[in-house]
């Protein structure tokens, strides 16, 4: 799986996501924590997300791993800066 935009310093690079989503903030913040609705959402394709990690606290890592299965993939990670729980969540 090439993702070119994975090939760049980590701060050269940085994305905001603002959105308005019909749905009780509860389950929109437990969309963007927890791994399991992580890997049921998030990717290129429904799918294409093979395992989520979420350590959702400041200072916690959150480590994502896509491609096909058996497959070399690509991975993603970072840092949680901000942790609100229903409010606020920033992340490297």
């Amino acid at each position: 799986m090439n993702m070119p935009y994975l090939e760049t310093a980590p701060e050269d690079d940085i994305v905001e996501v603002e959105a308005t989503i019909n749905a009780p903030i509860a389950r929109v913040y437990r969309a963007w924590t927890d791994p399991v609705d992580l890997k049921r959402w998030f990717g290129p394709k429904p799918g294409s997300l093979l395992s989520a990690e979420a350590d959702v606290q400041v200072g916690g890592q959150w480590r994502f791993r896509f491609g096909e299965a058996g497959g070399e993939g690509s991975r993603l990670e970072g840092e949680y800066l901000t942790v609100e729980p229903e409010q606020c969540l920033v992340f490297t």
